[in-house]
């Protein structure tokens, strides 16, 4: 019985001193058990802990090892093998006589079959060849004066009782049976095969070195033939390749090889042969190469995938010469650079009188081709089917010699028809020189200027036009009139006024800002209309000492004045706005100075008081 190791410790504990509690001695001295061999069987569990194949679990088998850990080895091994008692030592046993083991004990055999345990020379397949003896030496049932087989041979006098075709009178042949009983088989058989020496192993012998044999003898092949049976890449039915040797034994080194390049003559040396001359070879031909590309063997310029160029040759050899690669060319009989486009020809260079632009409509005539410029010439320069369209002049009749023509009248043509025709129209009477398009407007109620209104009420609100005299300041808005606005505005500004026409020198007029007064009526004020280009507005004038507290809106005349921060004097000047900026007390004016004395221009900023005239506020400028 084996004791566990936990209780192998408490019984050691009897030699430890008492001092030390038995449990963590047990504790501190019992070994760890770990699986060495992995089978999952600890140390304490398995017999052999460090062989997988051994463990409590495992299956006994006939190894001389205790697979089982039973502590008996092989006896009950699954693998045990049946023996048979073999009395007379024979080698045959009797079936009535087993036991189970791994190896076969003494006087047991794994033949059976024994017919007579008793005699060491009776068994089965035990020569019968003593024609005297009836004993049934090889247990099949008869003696050896029996013939079993009917063969005309008793048992005792043949090799084999059981086959007819087995005796001394037998033809040997090749099946591995000793037919004639000679003790050979398949010796002298008459259908054995005739074999040839093959050193080189290439199934092809050397008809010099035979022998006849069922079975190929080692080193011999079925076929002869081989011219030369020490290498083996020659032989009857090997394929010629280039590699200098008789490899299919014919008496001819490399022909016809499989490898062989083919070769194709080469002319003209440009590198292409031609395919009608193709010839297989081992070794390259003089005057041969390798592709048949060539066309033409004659001409070095032509060969397939040439690039096409202009020779009148077909080079890429498509059949075609000079494809794509010509230049399309039109006659030019006019000489004026532009050519025929349904006169034309293919060609590498320009024949006589062929050029390569077209586009000429008319090729008799060197002023017109297409995208010329259209000139009044009676020719349809531009090749666009109109003739001297878009540049001829549009004459009139002027019966009143005024400059101006009759539009009834109008004709178009490069030139004035007769003398009586000019180039202006749009007169509106032209059996009377006072009235055309140049004429001044008059203030009689007649459209002297031809421009469909009554000189003196465009607008048709009873009020004459200022510049006739009468009060409606702006005489093509019949909205506008005097009762309508207090004092009729001639403009925004004195710009505005001076731009329409209305100005008739410096003095005081009618603007209406809009939007830069609070009122809606429009305010009197002086305008410069002639110095620097006139349509500037009064600003301020000057106290002697600073600014002064009020607009000045009255006539007074400018005198000279000089811009700086000390300017003096009691005179006044204009600014014109080109910015205005407005904060609660102040507005910032960005604007022009003017100096009357040098006419020199600055760009200078200023802030003046904002002011106000009663209830409008007041922002001059040009």
């Amino acid at each position: 019985m084996r004791l566990s190791p936990v209780l192998l410790a408490l019984a050691a504990l009897g030699c430890r001193s008492e001092d030390k509690d038995p449990i963590d001695t047990v504790l501190d001295t019992a070994p760890v058990s770990v699986d060495e061999d992995g089978d999952g069987f600890t140390g304490d569990e398995d017999c052999d802990d460090n062989d997988a194949a051994v463990n409590p679990d495992a299956e006994e088998l006939c190894d001389g090892l205790d697979n089982n850990c039973d502590e008996v080895i092989d006896t009950d091994a699954t693998d045990l093998s049946t023996y048979y008692a073999d009395a007379d030592g024979d080698g045959f046993g009797v079936a009535a006589y087993t036991v189970l083991a791994c190896e076969a004990p003494e006087g047991y055999t794994t033949q059976t079959e024994d017919c007579d345990d008793g005699e060491a020379a009776i068994y089965p397949g035990a020569p019968e060849d003593d024609c005297l003896d009836p004993t049934d030496y090889n247990c099949d049932g008869s003696s050896g004066l029996t013939d079993a087989d009917g063969d005309g041979f008793a048992a005792c006098e043949e090799c084999d009782d059981t086959s007819r075709s087995v005796n001394p009178a037998a033809t040997e042949i090749c099946d591995d049976i000793d037919n004639d009983c000679d003790g050979e088989a398949d010796v002298g058989a008459i259908d054995a095969e005739t074999w040839y020496q093959d050193q080189d192993a290439d199934a092809y012998g050397d008809a010099d070195f035979s022998q006849e044999s069922c079975d190929a003898p080692e080193g011999y092949a079925a076929v002869s033939g081989d011219c030369d049976d020490l290498e083996a890449a020659m032989n009857p039915g090997a394929s010629e390749v280039c590699d200098g040797l008789d490899n299919d034994c014919d008496s001819v080194v490399d022909d016809n090889a499989s490898d062989a390049t083919t070769w194709y003559s080469d002319r003209d040396s440009d590198g292409y042969g031609d395919g009608a001359t193709a010839k297989a070879s081992c070794e390259q031909p003089a005057g041969t190469v390798d592709n048949d590309g060539d066309c033409d063997d004659r001409e070095p310029l032509a060969w397939t995938d040439a690039e096409e160029v202009c020779d009148e040759v077909d080079n890429n050899c498509d059949g075609s010469v000079d494809e794509g690669v010509t230049t399309t060319y039109y006659a030019d009989n006019d000489e004026d650079g532009y050519g025929n486009p349904s006169r034309s020809t293919q060609a590498c260079e320009a024949p006589d009188g062929y050029i390569t632009a077209s586009g000429d409509c008319d090729d008799k005539e060197p002023l017109a081709w297409t995208g010329a410029v259209e000139v009044c010439d009676e020719v349809d320069n531009d090749c666009d089917g109109d003739t001297d369209e878009g540049v001829t002049s549009e004459w009139t009749l002027d019966r009143d010699n005024d400059g101006y023509g009759d539009d009834a009248t109008a004709v178009s043509a490069c030139s004035a028809p007769t003398a009586a025709y000019v180039g202006a129209s749009g007169d509106c009477d032209d059996r009377d020189s006072d009235y055309n398009p140049g004429a001044a407007e008059g203030c009689d109620g007649n459209d002297y200027d031809c421009d469909g209104d009554v000189d003196n009420d465009l607008d048709g609100d009873t009020y004459a036009d200022i510049t006739c005299g009468g009060d409606d300041c702006d005489d093509a808005d019949v909205s506008v009139k005097p009762e309508n606005s207090g004092a009729c505005a001639l403009g925004t500004s004195c710009l505005d006024i001076l731009n329409k026409g209305y100005s008739t020198g410096d003095g005081q007029y009618s603007v209406d800002y809009d939007g830069y007064l609070t009122g809606d009526s429009p305010e009197t004020v002086w305008c410069e209309m002639d110095a620097y280009g006139g349509g500037w507005t009064l600003l301020a004038t000057n106290g002697g000492s600073g600014w002064s507290d009020t607009v000045f809106l009255a006539t007074t005349t400018i005198g000279s004045a000089s811009l700086t921060s000390n300017y003096k004097g009691n005179a006044w000047f204009v600014m014109p706005f080109t910015d205005l900026m407005f904060t609660d007390s102040t507005m910032h004016a960005v604007y022009e100075g003017v100096d009357s004395g040098s006419q020199s221009f600055y760009d200078w900023q200023l802030s003046i008081p904002r002011y106000n005239c009663g209830s409008t506020m007041v922002t001059p400028g040009r």
